[in-house]
């Protein structure tokens, strides 16, 4: 949603990503030439040492692009603050909040939790991830302006609208507004 946003917005955007693709495969490749360097197996990979320094000679180092700035170049700056934010905090990046979902203590000691922890996690998650498909739908219709296509779109977000019913109504007032 940020990426299309801002592709859409800003034209030399295209070339910013770009050059966060060729900085992210510049990377892992100088991590796994390391490793295989530091194992003795750095004549097996010689092409991709070479293939690592035409890419860097030829393109540049590259540039990593910052999720916020991109959310803030799409004018999506608020569905970062709230929706991608809440989703990276408690989901994804192993944060104090989302490590501490997985820990539970009682009578017969401290132990590790599987499945959700938290009996709202899933509704909660899911209706962030309404908010994010409300927000893509709105940048895909902007940018096809095919009358058939925006019908397709509709119809995937009435499905995707059913099919998350009950994040809407255990939602905040926020996203029962969007809705």
């Amino acid at each position: 949603m940020f990426y299309l946003g801002a592709l859409r917005r800003d034209e030399t955007f295209a070339e910013e990503l770009r050059q966060d693709h060729i900085k992210r495969i510049s990377k892992s490749a100088q991590e796994f030439l390391k490793l295989v360097e530091r194992d003795g197996l750095a004549d097996d990979h010689a092409q991709l040492k070479d293939d690592l320094k035409v890419l860097r000679e030829r393109e540049g180092p590259g540039q990593e692009i910052i999720a916020l700035r991109v959310a803030e170049r799409a004018e999506r700056r608020a569905d970062y603050d709230t929706s991608y934010r809440h989703l990276s905090n408690s989901a994804v990046h192993t944060t104090v909040k989302a490590l501490a979902q997985h820990w539970h203590e009682d009578e017969a000691g401290l132990g590790i939790r599987t499945g959700p922890a938290l009996p709202y996690l899933i509704d909660d998650v899911l209706g962030d991830l309404v908010c994010a498909g409300y927000a893509l739908h709105e940048e895909m219709n902007e940018v096809v302006k095919d009358a058939k296509t925006t019908e397709e779109l509709q119809a995937i977000e009435s499905t995707f609208l059913s099919v998350a019913g009950s994040a809407i109504n255990n939602s905040s007032p926020r996203l029962r507004r969007i809705t």
